[in-house]
């Protein structure tokens, strides 16, 4: 999905109010800064992370990731 938006947003909006999107199809998307931006400010606009824990079994990443989301 996310690599189809990239590509084409406006097939991409077109197939959510195909199959039945509820909200207000302008709200669908949300156009964040570059991430090399947000980099250089040590700050992020963005809701998405891509975390990888590693660790032996039983040794807290749930616990951990659980954590962040709240």
């Amino acid at each position: 999905w996310a690599l189809m938006t990239l590509l084409d947003p406006v097939n991409s909006l077109a197939n959510l109010i195909y199959i039945g999107y509820a909200g207000d199809p302008s709200t669908a998307f949300n156009i964040t800064r570059r991430r090399k931006i947000d980099r250089k400010k040590k700050q992020s606009q963005r809701n998405v992370f891509q975390c990888f824990v590693f660790g032996p079994e039983n040794s807290g990443k749930s616990a951990l990731l659980n954590a962040f989301v709240g």
